[in-house]
């Protein structure tokens, strides 16, 4: 039996398409965890940035994309159960916070849940996927817009990153608290409908950098792939959709990279 932290987005997607019950939140870090290393061309700005924003209103406009980030991927995990998260909709923090029913917030960070944080005395606030935590004053989360190492703004850095942050808060960066995105489990049935929202692709269709796979290890180097697959079109069944991996078109080789363990930062 694999282990949580050890399931990927196939893993899941594949449970699925069994008729077996999945924990959508705990898919949900899985899906968010495709995208390590993505990065801005630019300032809030990239094919897969631009991908990410148009995920809430159909438009990108080079605004901060964090909140972004998560509705991409909330719509990329919805599909999997029975109807879609009651998490609102926005690229605003705080409106997410104050706006999603109080229902579903939860008490401490737990995989799959959605941390959000606020510049005390303002809207401005920043929101991540949390990945794992022990029990212990840190937990780990998805961040997009954000910075990868200790330096760089924490809330308005250039990419996707896993980010190592305190349950406590932070004095100028506190912690609002945690949503739970599916009240789960649930049975998906194999004939649940997915329309190509399933992913959201860039609006180019020249060839486009495949996020880090999220099974790369900290002693090997990341392999070089080329794939190429024909995009869904329409409405599809279960059987016929793939994971954020396999849905490429042109994919050049990735960068050989390896992965440094997630750093406490004070943002």
């Amino acid at each position: 039996m694999l282990l949580v932290s050890e399931m990927t987005f196939s893993d899941y997607l594949e449970a699925v398409k069994k008729g077996h019950p999945i924990n959508r939140n705990h898919a949900l870090a899985a899906y968010a965890a495709q995208f390590e290393g993505v990065k801005e061309e630019g300032i809030n700005s990239g094919r897969w940035v631009k991908a990410f924003q148009r995920a809430v209103d159909g438009r990108a406009e080079g605004e901060p994309w964090c909140c972004a980030f998560v509705n991409y991927c909330l719509k990329g995990v919805d599909p999997l159960g029975n109807g879609p998260s009651k998490v609102f909709r926005s690229e605003n923090c705080w409106m997410t916070w104050q706006t999603t029913p109080m229902s579903l917030r939860v008490s401490g960070p737990k995989t799959g849940v959605l941390s959000l944080w606020n510049v005390p005395g303002t809207q401005k606030g920043h929101i991540g996927i949390v990945s794992a935590w022990d029990g212990g004053d840190t937990f780990r989360a998805w961040e997009g817009n954000t910075s990868e190492g200790t330096g760089g703004s924490q809330r308005e850095g250039d990419g996707v990153f896993l980010r190592q942050r305190a349950v406590a808060g932070y004095p100028k960066f506190a912690l609002l608290g945690f949503l739970l995105p599916f009240q789960e489990p649930v049975t998906a049935s194999r004939s649940v409908a997915m329309s190509r929202s399933m992913i959201f692709f860039p609006e180019s269709s020249d060839a486009i950098s495949m996020p880090p796979s999220p099974t790369i290890t900290t002693s090997a180097p990341r392999p070089s792939t080329a794939r190429s697959a024909t995009l869904p079109l329409g409405e599809t069944t279960v059987d016929q959709v793939r994971p954020l991996s396999s849905l490429r078109t042109m994919v050049p080789p990735a960068p050989t990279a390896t992965r440094a363990p997630a750093q406490a930062v004070t943002p």
